[in-house]
């Protein structure tokens, strides 16, 4: 049996700029801020999940947690206060230049 490759008729380029970028999880996993629109006493935690799926087991997920409550079960409100604060977060993190393959430990992420 042969694999037949379509001709998509335009070459396609790998931009070295691209819309990619890595976040290391070591630096993000239980990273802890204070929203400053929120309460006083309230600490935003980012986890790293380990969420598998079928095409990839080591699928993460990126979850944030504020008295111990995951960010799935928050209202839309307070989710949508908190998302610019989330988005900061995530561009001062991000690393754009492909980082060289390392092992990750399990001290980085949380199994759930």
């Amino acid at each position: 049996m042969s694999v037949v490759i379509p001709n998509s008729g335009q070459a396609v380029l790998h931009a070295e700029s691209g819309d990619r970028f890595f976040l290391n999880i070591s630096k993000i996993h239980h990273f802890a801020f204070k929203p400053d629109d929120e309460f006083d006493d309230e600490v935003v935690i980012c986890k790293v999940l380990h969420t598998p799926v079928r095409s990839n087991f080591w699928h993460c997920s990126l979850r944030w947690f504020c008295n111990d409550e995951d960010s799935e079960h928050w209202r839309k409100s307070r989710l949508n206060r908190l998302k610019s604060h989330i988005r900061s977060f995530i561009r001062n993190k991000a690393q754009l230049e492909e980082p060289i393959y390392q092992a990750v430990s399990p001290v980085h992420y949380t199994i759930i």
